[in-house]
């Protein structure tokens, strides 16, 4: 869609839990707050704590599954440390985002036929250019480890059927994820 040049939409009638939790972080969505098709406040309010208990749900699946290969304590509360830490950020601006909305609801502008709208936006700067070489490099260790490696454990193990399986999988992957448009049209 954004590469179309269409952003997202989210109003009343097509607001979702699934739609505002289950979607792709990197692309822009606009929630109309003011006027005739504004969100309310029930669907905002439902929508970040939807966000914070699918954090907290998933650090506990974590845990859950740290427990069931029987890691030790330490290693669960670093890793868990760690996932609390990569997501703070993300929390964060929710919150931030939350109170955003806040404000502008309780603003008392007594414009009815106007509605406003209500977007974040989130960019990446790249700060450094990575040389042809380290390209290179990290192409050829994501084969070795993510293609090759568990490739040649699937056959060597017997599994012929699902290394076979294995091989379709990952050329479909590697299609969608160095023959992408959307990431090519950025990029020039």
């Amino acid at each position: 869609d954004e590469v179309r040049g269409q952003t997202t939409f989210v109003t009343n009638s097509t607001w979702g839990l699934e739609s505002i939790y289950c979607r792709d972080r990197q692309k822009r969505v606009v929630a109309v707050v003011k006027g005739e098709s504004a969100l309310t406040k029930s669907q905002v309010f439902s929508s970040f704590i939807c966000y914070i208990v699918g954090f907290v749900f998933t650090l506990f699946v974590f845990v859950a599954f740290m427990v069931w290969f029987k890691l030790p304590i330490e290693a669960v509360f670093v890793i868990c440390v760690v996932y609390i830490l990569w997501c703070y950020q993300s929390v964060r601006n929710s919150f931030e985002l939350r109170k955003v909305y806040d404000e502008v609801v309780q603003q008392d502008d007594n414009t009815t036929n106007e509605a406003e709208i209500l977007y974040q936006v989130s960019e990446r700067f790249r700060t450094t250019q990575p040389t042809n070489r380290l390209c290179w490099i990290v192409l050829f260790l994501e084969v070795l480890l993510f293609f090759a490696l568990p490739l040649g454990a699937l056959f060597h193990s017997g599994n012929d059927d699902v290394g076979i399986l294995f091989i379709f999988v990952s050329i479909i992957t590697f299609v969608r994820r160095y023959c992408n448009s959307t990431i090519a049209v950025q990029e020039y």
